[in-house]
């Protein structure tokens, strides 16, 4: 596919400074949001009379299905463009969040709330927002931008937590998630600040292929190692 600088392609409002604090803010809300789950375990299992193992498979799916369409997530946005792509799943997560409001088995828990907010957060994974980000900024700012988005993601866990606690104390756990759904939904306009041609190519960057990627993350070993420790401690944490 052949590239295109970014200033000719988009907008005149899509500025550095707004694709940034638009990717930063997906980055949050996508993060934040999924990260709240683990306060729904007792609420949830006391209310509908399901053994904690119940809700914990579901946030296994979640994690699964979280980490399986990530790279798939990837080869579209490299396509297609972030924009419809960060949108669509926004609106997965958030079907998926209001779902689990509205199921009453084991089943409807494990295809709500882990199928469906799995494959939603691999498709508003910070990781997208930072690639799309990553277009608009030199060689020489990357690894601000990296950490940016990442220090956003951050943000929202440290934010989300406790208004998902206090909304569920004094709310109730199915107004708490439908809250978040709603939140989740603001991820949809929040996507449309990032480059939408899947041509925009910062010219002093090195591109490749999604494939390409793949082929060379394999290669690496530090890759292969850091991938090997994550079924030490994140597959249990996560």
């Amino acid at each position: 596919m052949k590239s295109t600088d970014y200033r000719l392609t988009m907008k005149r409002w899509q500025t550095p400074i707004v694709v940034l604090l638009g990717g930063c803010l997906i980055s949050l809300i996508g993060f934040g949001a999924r990260s709240s789950y683990g306060l729904y375990l007792g609420p949830i299992t006391e209310a509908l009379g399901w053994s904690r193992e119940t809700y914990a498979l579901a946030m296994a799916l979640q994690n699964l299905f979280w980490g399986l369409c990530l790279p798939i997530a990837g080869i579209l946005a490299d396509r297609y463009g972030p924009v419809w792509v960060i949108s669509g799943g926004a609106l997965v997560y958030a079907v998926g969040t209001f779902g689990v409001t509205i199921v009453d088995t084991a089943v409807g828990l494990h295809l709500a709330g882990g199928v469906l907010v799995g494959t939603g957060v691999a498709f508003t994974a910070f990781s997208l927002a930072t690639a799309a980000m990553l277009r608009v900024v030199g060689v020489e700012r990357r690894t601000f931008v990296i950490g940016l988005c990442t220090a956003a993601g951050s943000v929202g866990q440290v934010l989300y937590s406790p208004i998902t606690q206090g909304m569920i104390s004094g709310y109730g756990w199915p107004i708490a998630l439908i809250v978040t759904a709603v939140s989740v939904c603001l991820i949809v306009p929040l996507a449309f600040t990032l480059p939408s041609d899947p041509r925009v190519r910062n010219e002093n960057v090195v591109h490749t292929d999604s494939f390409g990627a793949i082929r060379e993350a394999f290669a690496h070993r530090g890759f292969m190692l850091l991938t090997a420790g994550f079924f030490v401690c994140g597959f249990h944490v996560a």
